[in-house]
């Protein structure tokens, strides 16, 4: 049963979240000895700004400690696991739920979520419409406010680069008609089929500040600098906007031999 404290922390290691591509698989590991390829510029610091996940109610506060799969270690390596690859505005916040959707936390509770209104400017990868949802981990709902210590909010008005998986196709929204997770064998509704997710909680959103790519954080995630591992591969955090395309366009291309079979998009 879930615990009514005024502050858990929780140690999380598996979900049977079903149709939502949630688990990554880290690819090349590093060489002992060799130090990853600096940026090309001084990595310009960000401002702090609060997640509109933050709430100045009553709610009761609940930190998720998460266990992660290894994270994707260069720029092919997510794209070869990334469905849509979009520059674009975080418009509003279109709702905050439980996971599962209306259900109690005191029954049966995986967190909260928030699904957010992101206006496409581009298409790096994919295609799809000029407006579409994000469904981001954590948010306030149903007296309660779940924050994942090591996952930062989307900011409201900020422009994003952002890495999604769709599960549009996957066999489990083709049966049910919504994304899906399960307890005890039964099916409960996680979201709506259209909620696109990062690919990476972390790397999988990548803030432009002033035509510069920094580091998603905020005041209540001061998270230490992360870098691609892989010895020798391009980065994305520090450079420019239009550096970011031809990084991207190169990760694409480097991906195929991955599995990757769509093109990269460009005007």
């Amino acid at each position: 049963m879930f615990q009514r404290l005024e502050t858990l922390t929780m140690q999380v290691s598996k979900t049977a979240l079903l149709g939502m591509g949630l688990l990554l698989a880290g690819s090349v590991m590093a060489f002992a000895g060799q130090s990853p390829k600096k940026p090309s510029r001084t990595i310009k610091p960000s401002s702090v700004r609060k997640p509109v996940t933050v709430s100045k109610s009553n709610a009761r506060v609940v930190r998720a400690q998460m266990s992660r799969p290894s994270p994707p270690r260069s720029p092919d390596t997510l794209a070869a696991l990334t469905d849509i690859i979009v520059i674009g505005k975080v418009t509003k916040v279109l709702a905050m739920r439980t996971t599962p959707v209306d259900c109690p936390p005191s029954e049966f509770w995986y967190g909260n979520h928030t699904v957010y209104s992101f206006h496409v400017e581009e298409y790096l990868l994919g295609k799809g419409a000029d407006n579409i949802k994000i469904r981001h981990e954590g948010g306030e709902a149903a007296g309660l406010r779940y924050i994942q210590d090591d996952n930062p909010g989307l900011l409201v008005g900020e422009r994003y680069l952002l890495f999604l998986v769709s599960s549009q196709n996957s066999p489990q929204v083709k049966k049910y008609g919504y994304l899906a997770c399960s307890k005890g064998g039964k099916i409960y509704k996680a979201g709506d089929a259209d909620e696109l997710q990062l690919r990476h909680f972390q790397r999988g959103k990548i803030r432009i500040e002033d035509g510069v790519l920094v580091q998603a954080t905020d005041d209540e995630h001061p998270l230490p600098p992360w870098r691609f591992e892989s010895p020798g591969c391009d980065q994305l955090i520090g450079i420019t906007e239009r550096e970011a395309h031809d990084v991207i366009k190169k990760a694409i291309k480097d991906s195929i031999g991955m599995g990757r079979s769509t093109v990269y998009t460009d005007d």
